[in-house]
């Protein structure tokens, strides 16, 4: 009785080890590889380097121009176009900055060629990135954007496999007995999330067209209910166009109900050490203020060119300073928010996504 006992015990940890071996192996096989033995949904994704490098050199831009108005160079115009940040300069002069430019709030380490042109009577200071400065926030960009793939895929319980393809697009192999829409959906969502503060005296009922501020700030509307037996208005605010507080910055997200009188399927965020801080820097001087939580959705328009839509989700006065917590009630359904709420965990992509091919491929063996 006891050798068979034994038996029986050595042989499930046998298939125990097996297993885990097996485990290990397939997440180093190639997707040609997995194809053979598994069934799974393979996608292939287009994303835009341009604009990952772009949104990349936004803050570096801003940092720059600090700088700039510190050496007294007055400038009118920022733009960033291949790879290169260009200012207009408002005085037509040469300009002296031997003694380098210090970018010390970046997360990868960039240098610039810098180079004065003149073109049609103006002064254009440029500062272009060396070829490794793009290689190195291109291959940041692959690996977070595949990091995030995978986070996705593990939200649903599903294991994922992903490449780069000599083309450049990301191939993604997801493990699966079926073929799955909300899989191929929540792997192309191009959402993401911030909190921005709300221009005093700028709430607009109707949802009518209105000028755009200016470069400070930017007119977004409120998104339209989930529950169709909900009579509230679209409206309408002024927001400052620069986010207090981002994706990155949130810590946990998990979805439950509202805390107020009338409980509604809501999203509970814990924001990290530093989010909270800023979050807390940000309250205290605003009390009274509103600020909003927006919601960005990125496509591709008729022209394929790339375009951000803006929703606001929730608008809510500051009564006191904030430091971790949030809420975003009305969600309208359990399933709503639990899908942003896995979209929020897994965080936002640096560069929109969008889906060239996916199918469903069938084991082979």
């Amino acid at each position: 009785m006891i050798d068979n006992y034994s038996k029986i015990l050595a042989l499930l940890l046998c298939t125990i080890f097996l297993v885990a071996c097996d485990s290990n192996i397939e997440e180093n096989l190639t997707i040609s590889q997995l194809k053979l033995n598994h069934s799974g949904m393979l996608i292939e994704l287009d994303h835009s380097l341009k604009y990952s490098i772009n949104n990349y050199l936004k803050p570096v831009s801003k940092e720059i121009g600090e700088v700039l108005r510190q050496k007294k160079i007055r400038y009118t115009n920022i733009s960033i176009r291949n790879a290169a940040i260009v200012f207009t300069l408002k005085e037509n002069k040469a300009v002296d900055l031997s003694s380098g430019i210090p970018l010390s709030r970046q997360s990868i380490p960039i240098k610039f060629s810098v180079n004065l042109k003149i073109q049609d009577e103006k002064y254009y200071l440029v500062f272009k990135l060396d070829d490794k400065s793009i290689s190195q926030i291109t291959n940041n960009h692959y690996k977070k954007t595949m990091r995030i793939i995978r986070k996705r895929a593990s939200s649903l319980g599903l294991r994922s496999v992903t490449e780069k393809t000599k083309k450049g697009h990301i191939l993604v192999y997801i493990l699966s007995n079926k073929k799955n829409d909300k899989v191929v959906n929540l792997i192309s969502a191009n959402l993401g999330i911030y909190l921005t503060s709300v221009k005093p005296g700028s709430e607009i009922l109707g949802g009518g067209t209105f000028v755009t501020p200016g470069p400070r700030y930017e007119i977004v509307t409120t998104a339209r209910s989930p529950n169709l037996n909900d009579k509230i208005p679209v409206r309408q605010y002024v927001l400052e166009r620069k986010p207090y507080i981002t994706s990155d910055d949130i810590q946990k997200v998990a979805a439950g109900f509202s805390h107020g009188k009338v409980p509604t399927h809501a999203i509970h965020l814990v924001l990290s050490e530093e989010g909270g801080k800023k979050n807390f820097d940000f309250t205290r001087s605003k009390i009274g203020q509103q600020v909003a939580m927006v919601l960005t959705r990125t496509i591709k328009d008729a022209n394929n060119n790339i375009i951000e839509k803006k929703e606001i989700i929730n608008v809510a006065t500051i009564m006191e300073p904030m430091f971790k917590l949030f809420e975003i009630n009305n969600m309208g359904s359990s399933d709503r928010a639990m899908r942003l709420v896995k979209i929020i965990h897994a965080g936002a992509y640096p560069a929109p996504v969008f889906i060239r091919s996916n199918k469903f491929i069938q084991k082979t063996n």
